[in-house]
């Protein structure tokens, strides 16, 4: 609060306790030249109310802007730190979809390989159906000719025998083998739907990345809006120093 004017001969003497504002400084020495050029009696209570109530206002907004610039400054760190975190997670799914690329591609040549055996064992069953069609119909002509041919008949029939057990062998190993190849089926499917839940995550990665910079600007936008703020403040202390310049 300021005091009250006491006079001396026909003037006023005017005292504040704000002589660090440069702004309530120029009105005080405007209102001083007023007084002693006219001679006036002035009352300035009210006035000293309004320059006391404004002081506070300026001194409020002050501490606000500086607790919201500090604000500004921990959530741009803590958005830095963010960025950063996220560029390493999105290094980190580009090394793990290089790694998937390379093992689906030995998959791929495991799967190619295993077909290439399925066809070869494929063949190797056909053949070995034609060679005992063929034994079929000749234990059939060697029947006819058993009086005569008995002991080619035995010689036939044990090599019939061993064909068998080996048809039989190749059957087992056939069936082996689809039992594998249904297994690689299985694996290339589960290895598919892994490969598109990382393709996900690496999708919903990438739209938070634009999500995170598109905050970011918003930030830098309010920043420089504060920054005007500022450069407007400082332009009106000028001014009133300016004034105050002037009538002095």
């Amino acid at each position: 609060m300021k005091d009250m004017m006491q006079g001396d001969g026909g003037q006023w003497v005017f005292k504040s306790f704000f002589s660090e504002n440069s702004c309530l400084r120029s009105l005080e020495a405007v209102l001083r030249r007023l007084n002693h050029g006219n001679g006036c009696f002035v009352d300035m209570s009210l006035l000293n109310v309004a320059v006391s109530l404004l002081n506070g206002a300026v001194s409020l907004l002050n501490v606000a802007m500086s607790l919201l610039y500090l604000t500004m400054s921990l959530l741009y760190l803590t958005m830095c730190l963010l960025y950063a975190a996220m560029s390493v997670l999105c290094m980190a799914m580009s090394l793990l979809n290089v790694a998937m690329s390379h093992f689906f591609m030995a998959v791929s040549l495991l799967y190619l390989t295993m077909c290439l055996l399925y066809v070869a064992m494929s063949l190797l069953y056909v053949t070995m159906s034609l060679l005992c069609m063929a034994m079929s119909l000749l234990y059939l002509t060697m029947s006819y000719l058993y009086v005569t041919m008995s002991l080619l008949c035995m010689a036939m029939t044990l090599l019939y025998l061993t064909m068998s057990y080996l048809y039989v062998t190749m059957s087992l190993l056939c069936m082996a083998m689809s039992l594998l190849y249904l297994t690689m089926g299985l694996l290339y499917v589960a290895m598919s739907l892994l490969h598109l839940t990382v393709s996900l995550l690496y999708l919903t990665v990438s739209l938070l990345h634009v999500a995170m910079s598109l905050l970011y600007m918003a930030m830098s936008l309010l920043y420089m809006a504060m920054s005007l703020l500022c450069m407007a403040m400082s332009l009106l202390n000028v001014t009133m120093g300016l004034l105050y310049v002037s009538f002095r």
